[in-house]
Parts: C-alpha cells; structure tokens; sequence
C-alpha cells in the first residue's frame, strides 16, 4: 500500500483526490496529474520513494511511502 507525506511548503490537494492518485497512477509524471498539479509545476516538485529522487517517467512504486517536496535553497 503506498501513503504520501509532503514536506515543506506544498499545496496540498484534498484527500479524496490523494486517494483516487495513490491507487490509479502509475508513473509520477500521472501522480502529479492525478492530484491536480499542472504539467508547468510539476518540474519544480522533488518525488522520491525510498530515499530515492524518482524521475517523471519512472514508475512510482507498488508500496510505501512517496515523498513530494520543494526543493529550496539558501546561503
């Protein structure tokens, strides 16, 4: 089974849009979609899943825990 957890400033989309992405998508560039992210800001969010950056066209895995992020910098 696959959770999700946000870190940091990201709009967070409903739950029941989470739920219906979290059982339908199968890469993360369909993931983004599926919770509402236009295709424009999809390139300035990090997903990864087991410490791992994935990319849009990898396949989110089938369980665990999916991370979105935005990335942010500083000095």
């Amino acid at each position: 089974m696959r959770s999700l957890r946000f870190m940091g400033p990201v709009e967070r989309p409903d739950s029941l849009r989470v739920a219906r992405a979290l059982e339908t998508s199968a890469t993360v560039t369909e993931f983004l979609s599926g919770l509402g992210y236009a295709a424009r800001h999809q390139h300035y969010l990090q997903v990864s899943s087991r410490g791992r950056r994935l990319a849009p066209h990898d396949a989110l895995p089938d369980d665990g825990e999916i991370v979105i992020a935005l990335p942010m910098g500083g000095g």
